[in-house]
């Protein structure tokens, strides 16, 4: 009998100390474990969000650089004016120069297939395309980004070759400079060189 309490007595458990180590080595792994997740979950929401600015983007650039190659009469921003860009009229006339804008029109030409006056601009960081159908007489106004997914900030235009007798296509250099609306507020400046499809006799 007296053997059996002994062995009873002797049996050892976990001290108050070991708990309390026990459970700080747990709390520092779980710790670290919750922040290595949250780092992972944040890098990928901002690799999300820049996947969506640059298919934002390339959409932009794509749509543009399509529709410049296959137009004609190209005018810079500054020569566009407001009776063009409220009524789609134009004077026939190209210019060769470059412009700047954060808001206003950036760049209208002729559009291919005799489908009207076509023009790119600017709204609160918003990237839209206007077009204006002479037959129908109607003005349909559409927006080519999301400002949730990117703000375009600022875009420069620059029209170069469009004397008809210079022998040279005319060509239009597009520098857009956006913002991904994430945390990172991160700045991109996209541009793209595109060359009239057509002969510069054309004009």
């Amino acid at each position: 009998m007296k053997k059996d309490i002994k062995k009873l007595h002797t049996k050892k458990g976990f001290t108050l100390v070991e708990i309390m180590v026990s459970v700080a080595i747990f709390t520092i792994v779980v710790t670290a474990g919750m922040s290595a997740l949250t780092n992972m979950l944040h890098a990928y929401k901002v690799a999300q969000s820049e996947k969506k600015a640059a298919d934002s983007l390339n959409y932009v650039l794509e749509n543009m650089t399509r529709e410049i190659r296959l137009g004609y009469n190209y005018f810079e921003g500054d020569e566009i004016g407001s009776i063009a860009f409220d009524s789609g009229n134009t004077s026939g006339q190209v210019n060769s120069g470059s412009t700047r804008v954060t808001d206003g029109p950036l760049i209208g030409f002729d559009s291919s297939n005799n489908r009207g006056y076509m023009i790119y601009y600017l709204e609160n960081g918003v990237f839209l395309r206007r077009h204006f159908d002479p037959v129908s007489g109607t003005i349909k106004d559409e927006a080519l980004t999301d400002i949730t997914q990117v703000s375009i900030d600022e875009g420069r235009v620059t029209i170069m070759n469009t004397a008809s007798d210079d022998l040279k296509q005319p060509l239009v250099w597009i520098q857009l400079m956006a913002t991904n609306p994430g945390s990172l507020n991160r700045t991109r400046i996209i541009q793209t060189l595109v060359s009239q499809r057509g002969l510069d006799v054309q004009n």
